[in-house]
């Protein structure tokens, strides 16, 4: 049985535009339009299947956003709650992608010395093979 273990990290990579128009149809300087989150899923029960994750560049839904809702970026301290909210819940949506990366690698090949092999990274010491 899996025991998974999520965590999520929000960056402080931006992504940021110039100038744009958002959900209530006025125009903002220096719009955060993505971040980047990165989300770990790691099996305790089976730490040599490693860690599944991924980080890309997640795009913030500005549908909903209007000129009230909108601080400048200059004078931004963290990113506002409804960011990370939104945020966080993409991180939630996924849990079930990275641990079907983990379940996939139970079975998936790899590559192990021959168990006769003499040296440690698999080549035959006693080879009848002449020296170079």
């Amino acid at each position: 049985m899996a025991s998974y273990v999520h965590t999520h990290e929000i960056t402080q990579r931006l992504r940021v535009v110039p100038e744009m128009e958002i959900g209530d149809g006025s125009v903002q300087q220096n719009v955060i339009t993505a971040v980047v989150v990165v989300c770990r899923c790691e099996d305790s029960d089976n730490p040599d299947l490693g860690v599944a994750s991924t980080d890309p560049w997640v795009s913030l839904d500005l549908d909903a956003c209007t000129a009230a809702d909108f601080e400048p970026l200059a004078d931004m301290t963290a990113l506002p709650d409804r960011c990370v909210t939104y945020l966080d819940q993409w991180a939630a949506d996924q849990r079930g992608g990275l641990e079907q990366q983990l379940a996939g690698r139970v079975n998936a090949p790899r590559e192990e010395p021959a168990p006769w092999a003499g040296g440690p990274d698999g080549v035959d010491s006693t080879s009848d093979a002449p020296a170079a």
